[in-house]
């Protein structure tokens, strides 16, 4: 791919905002993950975790901290990047828990 073919795929992107209620499996998450990992970052330390949010009530609470934005909480999956240490894939987290009330 040449830097006009390039360009052309990153002008034809666009955002999802619609999802069917078809849940994501294992494998397509990891696979994901591992797609996610391969991102350069600084000095390669890769410095990031991802909390994968399937729960309802967490992904809720993450559409009102995110200024109401209805699509995350339809989304049937929310990756969530953070600051971390370590690898992504090594250090990636599965909250289970519901998030903190957002001030």
């Amino acid at each position: 791919m040449d830097s006009s073919d390039f360009y052309g795929f990153l002008e034809c992107r666009s955002s999802v905002r619609e999802y069917d209620d078809e849940q994501l499996g294992t494998d397509d998450v990891d696979y994901i993950l591992r797609c996610a990992s391969t991102a350069p970052s600084a000095g390669n330390l890769e410095a990031w975790d991802v909390i994968v949010v399937r729960e309802e009530e967490t992904r809720a609470a993450l559409a009102e901290a995110a200024f109401s934005q209805k699509h995350v909480e339809q989304a049937p999956v929310v990756f969530v990047p953070c600051r971390g240490t370590g690898n992504a894939v090594s250090c990636t987290a599965l909250r289970t828990q519901p998030l903190p009330a957002h001030t």
